[in-house]
């Protein structure tokens, strides 16, 4: 009995592994991929590419991914079955997962948790004065002025001019770029560490490339803008920016969660090479990615960083005028709500709306849809189902005469990083004539509900209204609007507000909260934006090189090319 006892320890120590969690969502997610891949022949469509985290590297095409290590973890281990290893913030790190180990990935070796890589949608003369910045480099009642000298500034965005005079020094004699990591430009080098993308890291290699290269924003200018106000020098205008003797790093990332932790990794070598302070920018954010109570990977890897001296802030969102919104606190009863569509012909690449709902722990609930005409009558209704049974993904249709309305259901009885039922529900309505309602029903516990646009090339991020359209019907509201990243614990969430000054006569004008401004707190009632800043009509300097629609308000010619500023 001892020797056979012995034989199944000595079976668990060598041959046995723990299964990785997984959770609904992505479930669904890698379901849809393989759906697409058994009709495509194994090359992920357009539509699918545009719509998921894959990208196509030299060996073929990758699905990125988060995931957390376990005791056992060996990168060696992953990239002798042919993943990609990115980087790693504590025991989070980005893995890009080849198309044919999809279906192993619960079997990974020294993965305890992984989870498919979001795709990632940004959301962005008085300023200085506004918040003080000008007593700041003065050093009013400070030891000393600051002006952002020995900080570095890494900014994850698209839309670099690596060439503007707003990152030289304000003589304009030298670059204040210490690197840049365009992500999606396949010439190389790339990065030490890195298997993907070009670095640029001086002025001829700067000025060789120009801008970085265009990708699914074409050839933006949010980058080259947000960097500006961060540090830009003004180069001869009155738009200098706040920090303008730090140095920057740009990260141009292939937008999703596995490629800007990368990005973050690369950022954090460098400011130990340089012996400086990192702050990273960011200016997006998502509601169907991660658990938005600082759970998510995503946070925990900000939150590792951030324990090792690195700062990081990100916009709060952009949804503080729509009533994108409900909380429900449940005493065995229901409610019912109209869900507003984005106007399909409003964006060719509209595919509905995303509904996403987060429970209490130990409380389930159920959610489904009804379908009613412009009269108000009931046509058609889907079954209730409940995140403590809804165990595998749901892709489905109602069909009313001759018009079909599309949906499809994840939800986890209790989400792998916190405990909480959750339910994610798409619905595609393209009939302006069938009016489309969310129901949802409880015994106990309080429900979240946010209704976000989804689109087919992109995931979308803005909200839309829950409307008390109909006897019996409740409407949405506009709080609890904090979003991925920004709900990240040790993550500086910074609301907009325009920019407070005096009049010519005096009297005090501006400094009210801007309308679009995200609203908090944070769904489990912790204090989130916890700061604001300028975010309306704001000065600042736009690539020369973009392909974006603006206003110029001023121009400067810098070595034989003209910078414009809007």
């Amino acid at each position: 009995m001892r020797f056979f006892t012995l034989l199944i320890a000595l079976f668990s120590l060598l041959g046995a592994s723990a299964q990785v969690t997984i959770s609904a969502n992505t479930k669904a997610d890698i379901q849809v991929i393989q759906k697409d891949l058994a009709r495509s022949k194994n090359i992920p469509s357009s539509l699918l590419i545009d719509r998921f985290a894959i990208h196509k590297f030299s060996d073929g095409y990758f699905v990125g991914f988060l995931a957390k290590t376990s005791s056992t973890y060996s990168k060696n281990n992953l990239i002798q079955q042919g993943i990609i290893v990115g980087a790693k913030s504590g025991d989070i790190v980005s893995i890009q997962v080849p198309l044919h180990l999809l279906s192993s990935l619960e079997s990974l070796p020294g993965l305890k948790m992984v989870q498919l890589a979001g795709k990632i949608k940004p959301t962005l003369d008085k300023a200085v004065k506004d918040i003080k910045a000008d007593s700041v480099h003065m050093g009013f009642n400070l030891p000393q002025g600051y002006t952002g000298k020995n900080v570095l500034i890494g900014i994850t965005d698209w839309g670099f001019d690596y060439t503007s005079p707003m990152f030289y020094d304000t003589l304009l004699q030298d670059t204040r770029i210490l690197a840049a990591w365009d992500q999606y430009k396949t010439s190389g080098p790339a990065p030490s560490g890195f298997t993907y993308g070009t670095e640029f890291s001086s002025m001829p290699e700067f000025t060789a490339a120009g801008a970085d290269t265009a990708n699914i924003y074409s050839y933006a200018t949010h980058g080259s803008h947000v960097a500006g106000i961060c540090g830009g020098s003004g180069a001869g205008t009155p738009y200098r920016g706040i920090a303008f003797e730090s140095q920057f790093l740009f990260a141009t990332f292939i937008v999703d969660e596995s490629a800007v932790l990368d990005a973050w990794e690369w950022m954090y070598q460098k400011s130990l090479t340089e012996g400086k302070r990192l702050v990273i920018n960011m200016s997006w954010g998502l509601y169907h990615l991660g658990t938005l109570d600082g759970n998510s990977l995503l946070s925990q890897a900000i939150d590792n960083y951030s324990a090792q001296g690195v700062i990081f802030s990100n916009s709060g969102g952009n949804n503080g005028n729509v009533n994108f919104h409900i909380k429900k606190t449940y005493n065995n009863d229901s409610i019912r709500t109209k869900i507003d569509f984005y106007p399909y012909s409003s964006n060719a690449n509209m595919w509905g709306q995303s509904i996403h709902m987060w429970g209490e722990q130990g409380n389930s609930f159920e959610s489904g849809l009804m379908i009613y005409n412009t009269s108000g009558v009931i046509l058609a209704e889907t079954p209730w189902y409940s995140t403590a049974t809804t165990s595998s993904y749901i892709d489905t249709f109602l069909v009313i005469g001759a018009d079909t309305i599309w949906y499809n259901i994840s939800a986890d009885a209790a989400h792998p990083l916190n405990g909480r039922p959750q339910m994610r529900l798409r619905v595609k309505n393209t009939h302006t004539y069938l009016r489309v309602y969310l129901k949802s029903k409880a015994v106990a516990g309080k429900v979240h509900y946010w209704n976000v646009t989804e689109l087919s090339t992109d995931v979308g991020n803005w909200g839309m209204n829950f409307t008390a359209f109909g006897a019996g019907a409740i409407g949405g509201d506009n709080q609890y609007g904090i979003s991925e990243p920004s709900c990240t614990n040790s993550l500086i969430s910074v609301a907009a507000h325009s920019s407070s000054y005096y009049t010519t006569n005096g009297t005090l004008a501006g400094g009210m909260i801007a309308n679009f401004s995200s609203i908090g707190p944070r769904y489990d009632e912790v204090l989130k934006p916890e700061i604001s800043a300028p975010g309306v009509s704001v000065a600042s300097s736009i690539s020369s090189y973009t392909d974006n629609s603006f206003t110029s308000i001023e121009t400067v010619d810098f070595n034989g090319r003209t910078y414009p500023f809007a």
